[in-house]
């Protein structure tokens, strides 16, 4: 691209850097972009709150808009952005079919950040098997692949996901193995798929000469995370702590629901902490990670931010999912026993870890490697567009069908609230 194109981010919410692995990817995204000399917008229909990233800090202009209202087509003719990047398949639903009537030659790409049909498959599968903490072997990520367990991937939220990946010209994993079960289990065109993982801060962190207690930390609007705090907390913690009777849990995550805050114990070494403002400082400063998740997708940041904090992390299967290593700096287990056993073991050793760590980041993780991975994936999907649509049959039935439903609804919508405002 000898001109670099205009970009637009259409976030399904304003990032918070602060609270959760999805915003620093986007936020990486945009970081990367700007720095290449991108006209990077973002816009975003959801409310700002006050944990609400400032982006123009990285050069990126923001936008408010509005769902199911005709100024959005006005305002894009305006702005005329050559890439729209869809911030997961909601967003895409909602302004996707709109893009392309506006812009017929933009290129659409979508940004799963992990894929939700994938999630909440293993959700229902997790919530039908029943949780069994000394045999839990139906942790394995291959599950989802089985024939007898694959009826929970038929839903709607995997049509509608599906559809969105098949409609967009290019579809943007975290993790290796969700990008294979794309091209490999639903016959996605390789073509139409790139893993871009994630663009960490390459910036040397401090190794604290002290380091106390164990450590949770997770976005609580994420339901993995709620599952695995109430696991770790009636299941795991007191097993813990009968070996460990001075040890100490700090459990962090923005917006914490009143019923993990209603289990803040500090006599039996629970604190229920809430928001952390600096997650690293606090990952920095622990000496063991808890991550007992028992469904979920993509690439968990908790992990990818404890390898960078050389902390060592227990955690299940599900876990460290799309991370390549050989040796991981911790334990990987999947079941209760084994896990309590390993997060003893670790907090009493408390031995280093930095270059299993720093192994796994270079191998996964390095900065301007996947930065590269995303511009050229952009440039490359721009630069054939038209080639890979008259190639994609697929991509042309689907945007004529399912595009037209959300269409028409939206147009429905629109109308309906006009009228309620003349009224």
């Amino acid at each position: 691209m000898s001109t670099p194109p205009v970009i637009l981010v259409i976030g399904f919410v304003w990032p918070e850097i602060t609270a959760t692995a999805a915003s620093q990817n986007i936020i990486s995204y945009m970081k990367t972009l700007t720095a290449a000399q991108y006209p990077v917008h973002f816009a975003s229909a959801a409310s700002a709150s006050d944990l609400t990233t400032d982006l123009n800090q990285w050069a990126v202009q923001t936008h408010a808009i509005e769902l199911n209202n005709d100024s959005f087509d006005r305002w894009i003719t305006q702005l005329q952005p050559d890439i729209v990047i869809f911030d997961r398949f909601l967003t895409e639903e909602q302004f996707g079919w709109r893009v392309a009537r506006a812009l017929p030659d933009a290129l659409r790409v979508l940004d799963c950040e992990d894929l939700h049909f994938l999630r909440q498959a293993r959700h229902r599968y997790y919530k039908a098997s029943g949780y069994q903490p000394k045999h839990a072997q139906y942790l394995s990520s291959e599950f989802i692949i089985a024939p007898e367990q694959s009826s929970y991937l038929h839903n709607e939220i995997t049509a509608r996901e599906l559809a969105s990946i098949y409609r967009c010209d290019l579809t943007l994993t975290l993790s290796s193995f969700e990008a294979q079960l794309l091209t490999s289990h639903f016959a996605v065109r390789p073509q139409q798929v790139r893993c871009i993982p994630f663009i960490v801060d390459d910036t040397p962190l401090l190794q604290p000469s002290e380091r106390e207690g164990f450590v949770s930390i997770g976005n609580f609007r994420h339901a993995p995370n709620i599952d695995a705090v109430n696991i770790l907390i009636h299941h795991i913690w007191p097993k813990i702590r009968k070996q460990l009777p001075d040890a100490n849990c700090y459990v962090y995550g923005a917006y914490m629901p009143p019923k993990i805050k209603a289990q803040h114990q500090p006599q039996n070494g629970l604190h229920m902490q809430g928001y952390a403002e600096n997650h690293i400082n606090v990952l920095s400063h622990a000496c063991v990670l808890l991550a007992p998740l028992q469904f979920g997708a993509g690439v968990k940041g908790k992990l990818v931010d404890a390898l960078r904090c050389s902390l060592p992390s227990v955690t299940t299967p599900i876990g460290v999912e799309g991370i390549d290593h050989e040796t991981w700096p911790g334990a990987v287990t999947d079941n209760e026993e084994s896990f309590v056993k390993a997060a003893v073991d670790f907090y009493q050793s408390q031995g280093p870890t930095i270059d299993d760590c720093e192994a796994i980041i270079t191998r996964n993780f390095d900065s301007a490697r996947n930065a590269q991975k995303l511009l050229d994936g952009l440039s490359d999907a721009f630069e054939n567009r038209s080639k890979h649509r008259t190639e994609n049959f697929m991509q042309q039935m689907v945007m004529h069908h399912s595009l037209q439903s959300h269409k028409y609804m939206s147009q429905w919508i629109a109308a309906k609230n006009a009228n309620i405002n003349k009224e």
